[in-house]
């Protein structure tokens, strides 16, 4: 609770924080800044990733103004687990829509603002990533692909990533001094 509160940076939200209510708790994220802010866009990442949030900034630009754009690095054609962990319950399908890797995606304000309105409406499936991907297949999105936001821990050398996923803090504080030292958080030549 000290990051809370020196830095305001971490909403909580009314739910028990179990992994099976990660879509709810996203939906209540999007409904919070609707309610508190006026945004082009929002971006979901993970709590234990890299995230280059200058080059995001800088990225995001080309997309500004643009209705109904989701940014990310995407999953096609995933099968539906069945069994374990990641077990689907309520959907159907064999395989899950087109969706974006949870380390780090964008909406444009449009699509946060239909999920605001539409949120008493959405079911809530085993995860927030394959959730907002069975949710937005109903809508024609654009789907601009970057395969610099990570899916998995790895590290390009020659793009540097603008999220890298599944880090601890020491790797994340080698990140930070390798990107100040050189711009690429991966290796500095």
């Amino acid at each position: 609770m000290t990051e809370r509160g020196d830095y305001g940076d971490i909403l909580l939200v009314n739910t028990i924080d179990i992994y099976r209510h990660l879509p709810l708790k996203l939906l209540q994220c999007h409904q919070w800044y609707e309610k508190n802010y006026d945004v082009d866009s929002i971006m979901k990442t993970d709590d234990d990733c890299y995230v280059d949030i200058e080059q995001i900034f800088e990225k995001l630009q080309e997309f500004k103004n643009q209705n109904k754009t989701w940014w990310g690095n995407f999953r096609s054609e995933w099968m539906v687990e069945r069994h374990g962990k990641w077990k689907e319950r309520d959907y159907t399908a064999s395989v899950y829509p087109k969706f974006a890797c949870g380390s780090g995606n964008v909406i444009s304000s449009d699509i946060h603002k239909w999920l605001v309105k539409n949120n008493n409406d959405l079911n809530l499936f085993q995860g927030e990533d394959v959730s907002m991907g069975i949710w937005l297949s109903s809508l024609v999105v654009k789907y601009v692909q970057n395969d610099s936001l990570m899916c998995n821990k790895t590290c390009m050398i020659e793009s540097p990533p603008l999220v890298v996923p599944e880090i601890d803090i020491m790797e994340l504080k080698a990140f930070w001094k390798n990107k100040l030292k050189c711009n690429n958080p991966c290796l500095c030549k």
